[in-house]
């Protein structure tokens, strides 16, 4: 039998949104996102020719190999704390 627009259980909302989804937190998530993301591209667009990008010259090290070093430890420090945050407070009912 073939489901159609009308009689779908998933097209009504016949649960409380706000259970699940609360836009507070969305929009400050995704706000502090773009404003990492922002950060990012300007720093790397500002000094990307005053600090080199021949992988071989010493400021390539100095500069974008210890930005690497730093990202390559912060995220999964924030992705391990926000995983433990999640399965800590998740609804276990």
């Amino acid at each position: 039998m073939a489901t159609t627009y009308g009689t779908s259980s998933a097209s009504s909302a016949s649960y409380d949104m706000s259970l699940w989804y609360d836009s507070k937190y969305y929009k400050l998530g995704m706000g502090t996102m773009l404003l990492v993301a922002i950060f990012w591209i300007w720093y790397q667009r500002t000094f990307a020719y005053s600090h080199g990008m021949d992988s071989m010259e010493p400021e390539f090290d100095k500069v974008w190999m210890g930005l690497w070093r730093v990202h390559m430890t912060l995220m999964p420090l924030f992705a391990l704390v926000t995983w433990g945050w999640i399965l800590k407070t998740r609804d276990t009912k």
